[in-house]
């Protein structure tokens, strides 16, 4: 396994692995090549701190490193099914970690996400708040603009927070490492 920096890796060659790492995510996600490279500028990607892992010349992990100014984001960690459980995640985000010249390094991760908090909270990072998420369903209802305050129990508006009855799987702690 050779782990090296996304620097010249096109987003034609990332899209395919980054779908495949998260086909069995809490969160549907299926991005094209355009989809994910707009997705990762707008966050402020620099590939030459965001890292892969090649097994031969197959690309099979990666982490996505945002910067702005002293603050690192990782806006994307994965590992296809076949390659998971060996270590390959840990690896990758210690040398991100170690490669990132930002003093701080944050992360949202999935609170059902058992394995993703295990990983981070063994590379050093802390979780430092938890986000409300909501989300709305359209099924059903009618949606209609109105400057009315729509509660998260109208029947016209069915939502979800991460404390309600209902998980959303949107729901996320941020968690962070500092040098």
């Amino acid at each position: 396994m050779q782990i090296r920096s996304l620097g010249g890796v096109s987003w034609g060659e990332l899209a395919p692995v980054f779908n495949e790492a998260f086909s069995d995510y809490a969160v549907p996600m299926a991005m094209t090549a355009d989809s994910l490279a707009n997705m990762q500028r707008r966050r402020g990607y620099v590939a030459e701190v965001s890292f892969g892992a090649w097994d031969g010349s197959r690309l099979v992990g990666f982490v996505l490193t945002c910067v702005e100014g002293d603050r690192a984001y990782n806006s994307g960690t994965g590992v296809v099914p076949s390659h998971r459980r060996g270590g390959l995640a840990r690896e990758l985000v210690d040398t991100v970690i170690a490669s990132v010249p930002a003093r701080s390094y944050v992360l949202e991760v999935l609170e059902d996400n058992a394995r993703a908090i295990a990983l981070y909270l063994g590379a050093g990072f802390v979780e430092t708040r938890r986000f409300r998420c909501w989300t709305f369903d359209r099924r059903g209802t009618t949606y209609r603009r109105s400057r009315r305050r729509i509660s998260p129990r109208s029947p016209r508006a069915p939502m979800s927070t991460c404390r309600g009855r209902t998980r959303s799987p949107r729901c996320a702690a941020l968690a962070s490492r500092t040098r």
